[in-house]
């Protein structure tokens, strides 16, 4: 390289890096093509002129993420890191916040599930105020589920993790247009399932469900203490017979194996809310879920491709690969 193009290429790199100028301000600065600009600092980098060094806090997680990333073809992880003073259930839904914050856009329709989970999450949204730093417009929020009464002390504490609140709470907090699913989640038999799906204002809002852009979900195991099977009569039946086919763990109230593909059982017949094939078509599925209890059917979920990105704790996450 003579001096005259190494002169050059530091000047293009003090411009740059020092003086933190736009590839596009320096092109028109030297009167050259912005591509010039950006060929000269990759050929920077090759020949040792410019050296990245990156300076990671000590407690970060990029290594971990990109591992578990690679290993189930995820979009993103993103693991949360706990903090003094900080519990897991809060520093996993600061994370969650933070990433929808990040991904919420004009227009977007996005689909909630329910759950403790999705309950934090929008709680840490609004309580830490990120839904202050969110200016979209003409967003629709749609329940994944119907909602239960609770009529005894165990379901009593499920009351405001039920989808349909959850839709409206997020749409008062980035005034958002809200759809209701007026149907309970989980009913006695088919039959009453086949009435109420045929209800125009049921079927209208699950066919709105199935073309959201984004999904929100919590993944839970096949658990007779789990919520799902807390809100039915027989549901410590219903979660024996699943397991007795293999089921590991479910989302949306669907069952699945350890592979993540889907369990057909009695439950699909009383569950009023979108399937798992509907929710594989769409675009953007965020999964937050974490806990030594879950880890097998966060695992089983990640390798059915259940959801696009990851949001748990670093103990969880090292469980998983």
């Amino acid at each position: 390289m003579s001096s005259k193009d190494e002169r050059f290429m530091i000047k293009v790199v003090d411009m740059y890096y020092k003086d933190e100028m736009s590839q596009d301000a320096i092109s028109k600065k030297l009167n050259i093509s912005r591509a010039t600009v950006s060929r000269t600092l990759s050929r920077a980098k090759k020949e040792g002129i410019v050296k990245i060094q990156i300076n990671y806090p000590s407690e970060n997680t990029i290594d971990l993420e990109k591992s578990i990333e690679k290993e189930f073809g995820l979009k993103e992880v993103l693991i949360a890191v706990e903090t003094e003073g900080m519990n897991k259930d809060y520093a996993v839904s600061v994370q969650a916040s933070e990433y929808l914050a990040r991904i919420l856009k004009n227009n977007m329709k996005l689909g909630i599930n329910w759950g403790r989970s999705m309950k934090n999450l929008i709680t840490t949204f609004e309580a830490d105020g990120y839904n202050k730093s969110v200016n979209v417009k003409g967003v629709e929020v749609i329940p994944f589920l119907g909602t239960n009464n609770s009529f005894d002390e165990k379901s009593e504490s499920l009351r405001l993790t039920y989808s349909n609140f959850l839709a409206i709470k997020m749409c008062q907090l980035i005034n958002a247009k809200n759809y209701n699913l007026s149907a309970p989640m989980v009913v006695s038999n088919s039959k009453a399932k086949e009435v109420i799906m045929n209800e125009p204002d049921v079927k209208g809002v699950l066919e709105k469900a199935k073309t959201c852009d984004v999904a929100i979900l919590g993944m839970g195991p096949i658990d007779k203490s789990g919520s799902l099977f807390i809100l039915m009569e027989d549901g410590e039946e219903i979660a024996d017979k699943l397991r007795q086919k293999n089921a590991v763990g479910e989302v949306i109230g669907r069952a699945y194996d350890k592979n993540g593909e889907p369990i057909h059982s009695e439950l699909d017949e009383r569950i009023i809310g979108v399937t798992l094939e509907e929710l594989k078509e769409i675009p953007l599925k965020i999964g937050v879920a974490y806990g030594n209890h879950k880890v097998e059917s966060i695992k089983a979920g990640l390798k059915g491709h259940l959801i696009d990105v990851l949001i748990t704790d670093r103990e969880t996450a090292e469980k998983l690969i």
